[in-house]
């Protein structure tokens, strides 16, 4: 299992770096197919008070820079996407202002935590620190969205939300529990 999330935490880099357009086989290009990996040791938990404050927080300020702006709501759907890529191309947000690129990331986290119930807000500490994450239910696959946009926007990309979305979507679908005679 530890194996299989440095792949994921491989692709996901790759997938960062090439911004959101990367397959499989390009991650282990880059990091060769016989370079050792080191074992991480993760733990994933439910979100406390604090967690949901912090994430609540969040919510409140994308939901004020988006009416402020444009008079809308976020709703915590794909609409959502269209209302962020805005914020983004129109550049509201400073490069610098991480606190509002990140609260940018909690309202596109909420989107795939509520297009697919299989992903939740959770908590993932490693050693290195401890993120909020939305996990896949009952494994260690992750996303990171809080980061996502931030990262790319603070180094002067405009990144599209959309593309970011579905390859992050798809990076982790493989890890999604097949139900039998379901069309995923």
């Amino acid at each position: 299992m530890p194996r299989r999330l440095a792949k994921l935490r491989i692709f996901a880099l790759s997938a960062f770096i090439c911004g959101g357009a990367a397959a499989p086989t390009q991650a282990q290009f880059i990091f060769g197919p016989g370079t050792p990996q080191e074992e991480t040791s993760a733990e994933i938990r439910d979100l406390n008070w604090m967690n949901n404050t912090f994430l609540d927080k969040q919510r409140l300020h994308a939901d004020q820079l988006i009416r402020s702006n444009f008079g809308r709501q976020l709703r915590q759907n794909r609409a959502d996407l269209a209302l962020i890529q805005r914020v983004i191309d129109e550049e509201i947000v400073d490069l610098d202002d991480e606190e509002s690129l990140q609260a940018l990331g909690t309202a596109l986290g909420d989107v795939f935590a509520r297009e697919h119930r299989k992903l939740n807000w959770k908590v993932y500490e490693d050693e290195l620190a401890a993120s909020h994450a939305v996990c896949l239910d009952d494994s260690q696959h992750c996303l990171f969205p809080i980061t996502m946009l931030s990262r790319r926007v603070k180094v002067g990309l405009k990144p599209n939300v959309e593309q970011v979305f579905e390859a992050s979507l798809s990076s982790i679908k493989p890890y999604f529990p097949h139900v039998p005679y379901s069309r995923d």
